[in-house]
């Protein structure tokens, strides 16, 4: 066996340089690879991936395919679904309404009532009470316990960070949340 130029010649039959090679580079690359391997332990080698990149096209969306996200907040109300709803507002799985109530101390039986009649069903409500958390009273934790609602109270930026997570893990929640008073800047 010879080697002319880049060709190898054995016998009667020329083989291409490079397709003799492929084999021997790909073993040289893969001891490299165990060699940095070893000087790199605890480091991980990231596989490639490929990714669909699709247009939104509106007009094959409706809007009761769409859930109501709590886009944004603010001292006025908040940015459903790219509506603007000032003051309180009251959320379903998949609906959204004006909520007559002016801060926590407005929160009642009566003032739920929406939350325990809808359908489907909602599994948790989280209640927005304003820039702090408020604490209800019992009658009102008593009577989501009765209608097995449970209940989350939070301030309002968290109450609108968690209803969105629970949308997005496919759960049942509610929301009631009433605008913070006043948007610190950290």
């Amino acid at each position: 066996m010879a080697l002319f130029g880049q060709h190898i010649i054995r016998g009667s039959k020329q083989m291409s340089f490079h397709k003799k090679m492929r084999g021997t580079r790909l073993l040289c690359t893969s001891l490299q690879q165990q060699a940095a391997d070893k000087q790199n332990k605890g480091t991980f080698m990231v596989e490639p991936t490929t990714m669909k990149i699709q247009k939104f096209a509106p007009e094959s969306m409706s809007a009761t395919d769409l859930p109501p996200v709590v886009g944004r907040y603010s001292t006025q109300g908040f940015h459903i679904q790219g509506n603007k709803l000032y003051g309180p507002v009251a959320l379903l799985p998949r609906s959204f309404y004006s909520w007559k109530v002016k801060d926590a101390s407005d929160i009642t039986v009566k003032s739920l009532q929406l939350f325990t009649v809808a359908e489907p069903k909602i599994e948790i409500l989280v209640i927005g009470t304003g820039l702090k958390i408020e604490r209800l009273s019992q009658e009102v934790r008593d009577y989501m316990r009765r209608h097995n609602i449970a209940l989350e109270v939070l301030d309002t930026p968290n109450a609108c960070s968690t209803f969105n997570f629970l949308l997005e893990e496919n759960r049942m929640p509610g929301a009631a949340l009433i605008p913070p008073t006043d948007i610190p800047l950290y």
